[in-house]
Order: structure tokens, then C-alpha cells, then sequence
């Protein structure tokens, strides 16, 4: 049975974490050129003070999935259901705090 490169050097690696994360960034780097470029504007959306480098590391291979496999689709159900889920939560947060909303 044939496994993906990852999840065999995840394997044979296990005893060896720290050159396991070694190898997962040289993995990302092994890229053409173009991909670097373009991960710099993935890198840029993901960024933020507080963000470590592996959650970095891991929403790149997300984006990278993703946009291999032809990205998410965005159905317009889908779009109404984000757009009141905010909504949704904070009524959540009343009905569990007796009616008391944080922030209000």
C-alpha cells in the first residue's frame, strides 16, 4: 500500500519530534518558486501578533489543500448561515447566562 510522504515520515519519525517539525518546514519550502511568492499573500491573511510559527505551518497546508483540490464551494445557504451566526451565538450566550449578554 502506497502512503502519502507526510504521513510516512510522521510515522518513522515519531521518536524524533524536533526533526520531524524540521522536515515538515523543509517540505513546505520544497515549492517551485511561484508557490513561495504566492504563499507570501496566504502568510499575510493568516497573520497576527500572537499566532506561533506551527499554527503558520498548518494553515499554509490547509490553503495549499485547498486550492489543489479546486477550493471550497460557497453555497448560498452556506453564506446566509455565516452571516447570522453571530447572531445565533450571542442569543446562545443569553439563553445560558439568564439572559445576559457579554459586552452589552
Amino acid at each position: 500500500m502506497r502512503k502519502r510522504l507526510d504521513i510516512f515520515l510522521r510515522s518513522a519519525m515519531e521518536p524524533y519530534p524536533e526533526l520531524w517539525g524540521f522536515c515538515k518546514k523543509l517540505l513546505i519550502l520544497s515549492h517551485f518558486q511561484a508557490t513561495v511568492k504566492r504563499g507570501f499573500s496566504i502568510n499575510k491573511e493568516v497573520e497576527s501578533d500572537n499566532i506561533k510559527e506551527d499554527t503558520v505551518v498548518t494553515r499554509r497546508l490547509v490553503c495549499d489543500y485547498i486550492t489543489q483540490h479546486g477550493g471550497v464551494p460557497l453555497s448560498k445557504a452556506l453564506l446566509q448561515s455565516v452571516a447570522r451566526a453571530r447572531t445565533r451565538y450571542r442569543a446562545h450566550l443569553e439563553k445560558e447566562k439568564g439572559g445576559i449578554i457579554p459586552g452589552s
